[in-house]
C-alpha cells in the first residue's frame, strides 16, 4: 500500500485592524499624488528658468567688459596718436624755427665778416694816408737839412704810427686773426709779397743794407740781425704751416669710417673742432709776426744815425709804393 502525504493548508488568520479602503479614499490619494508631483514639476520649472536668467546675465556682463576693454583700447591708441602727432608738430615746427635762426645768423655773421673786411681795410688806408704824410715830413726834412734834433721828432711819429698799426691788427685778429693773417683785406698781389699779415722784416734789412749807406760795422750787425731774423721768420712761418697740415690731415683722416653707431661723426666733429681751435692761436702768431717787425724798426733806429733811420724809412715806404704800383698795374 502506497504512502501517500496530505498537505493541508492552514488558512492565513484575518486581521482585524486592517481595513480595505474606500473607492473614495483612492482616488483622493491619486489626487495627492498628481498634485505633489505638479508641484514638483512647476518648481523643477521655475529653478531652469532661474539658472537660464543667470547664465544670460552673466554672458551680457561679460560681453559689456569685453565691449568696454575694446573702447578703453581704441580710445588709449588714438589718444597716444594724437599726442606723437602733436609731439611730431612740436619739433617740425622748432626744426623750422632753428633752421630760420641758423640762416639768419649765417646772414649775419657773412655780414659782419664783410663789414669787418670792409673795416679793417678802411682802417688800413686811413693809416697808409697818414704815413705818407709823416714820410713826406721826413723827405721834407732831409731836402732842407734840418738838424737832427728836429728830425728825431717826426722819426718817432713814425714809429708811433707803426705801433698802432700793429694795435690795430692785434684788436682785429681778436675778432677774426685768419682775415689778418691771410691778408683777405689785401689785394692779391700783396698778398703774395706779404708775410703774417705785413711786411716781412728780412726784406725790409735786405732793403736798407742794399739802398743805404751803411759803415762795415753797421752793415755786420744788420747782416747779423737780418740772420736771427729770417730764424725766427721760419719758426713761426713754420707753426702755421704745421697748424694748416694738421687739418688738412684731419680732413682727409681714414680713421673716422662710420660703424653704424654714429660715433664717426661725432669723433671726426670733435677733432676737426680741436684743429680749429688751434687757429684760434693764430692770434698769437699774428701778435708774434708783428713783435718781429716792431723789433726790427727799433733795432734800426738805435743801430743807425738819424739821417741815416730817415732814409730808411723811405726806403721802406718806396717798397710799399712798389707793392702798390705792381697792384695797379
Amino acid at each position: 500500500m502506497e504512502n501517500t502525504r496530505h498537505v493541508y493548508m492552514i488558512p492565513k488568520k484575518k486581521n482585524k485592524n486592517v481595513t480595505t479602503p474606500t473607492i473614495h479614499e483612492n482616488e483622493s490619494k491619486i489626487s495627492d499624488d498628481i498634485a505633489t508631483n505638479v508641484d514638483k514639476t512647476f518648481a523643477n520649472d521655475n529653478c531652469g528658468d532661474t539658472n537660464r536668467c543667470d547664465l544670460n546675465e552673466m554672458n551680457d556682463i561679460s560681453v559689456d567688459k569685453k565691449l568696454k576693454r575694446k573702447i578703453q583700447v581704441r580710445e588709449a591708441n588714438q589718444k597716444y596718436r594724437d599726442n606723437q602727432k602733436k609731439h611730431y608738430d612740436k619739433l617740425k615746427l622748432q626744426n623750422k624755427q632753428l633752421t630760420t635762426e641758423v640762416e639768419q645768423l649765417k646772414y649775419e655773421l657773412h655780414k659782419k665778416t664783410d663789414s669787418m673786411q670792409l673795416h679793417f681795410a678802411n682802417v688800413y688806408n686811413v693809416w697808409y694816408c697818414e704815413h705818407n704824410n709823416l714820410i713826406q715830413s721826413i723827405h721834407k726834412a732831409l731836402i732842407t737839412n734840418y738838424k737832427d734834433s728836429d728830425i728825431i721828432p717826426i722819426l718817432n711819429n713814425v714809429m708811433d704810427h707803426f705801433k698802432h698799426l700793429f694795435y690795430v691788427n692785434n684788436i682785429a685778429a681778436k675778432r677774426d686773426a685768419l682775415n689778418i693773417i691771410y691778408g683777405v683785406w689785401m689785394k692779391p698781389t700783396e698778398r703774395c709779397i706779404m708775410w703774417v699779415g705785413g711786411f716781412r722784416p728780412s726784406d725790409i734789412l735786405k732793403l736798407i743794407n742794399t739802398h743805404v749807406y751803411l759803415t762795415d760795422l753797421q752793415s755786420k750787425n744788420i747782416n747779423e740781425l737780418q740772420s736771427s731774423t729770417i730764424h725766427q721768420e721760419r719758426k713761426i712761418s713754420n707753426t702755421i704751416a704745421n697748424v694748416e697740415q694738421k687739418l688738412a690731415v684731419r680732413l682727409v683722416s681714414d680713421g673716422f669710417k662710420d660703424k653704424g653707431d654714429g660715433l664717426a661723426l661725432t669723433n671726426y666733429i670733435a677733432h676737426i673742432s680741436q684743429s680749429m681751435g688751434n687757429f684760434h692761436a693764430m692770434e698769437t702768431y699774428l701778435h708774434q709776426a708783428d713783435q718781429l717787425r716792431l723789433n726790427i724798426l727799433s733795432n734800426l733806429q738805435q743801430m743807425l744815425t738819424t739821417k741815416q733811420f730817415a732814409e730808411s724809412l723811405l726806403c721802406i715806404n718806396a717798397y710799399f709804393k712798389r707793392i702798390e704800383a705792381i697792384n695797379c698795374a
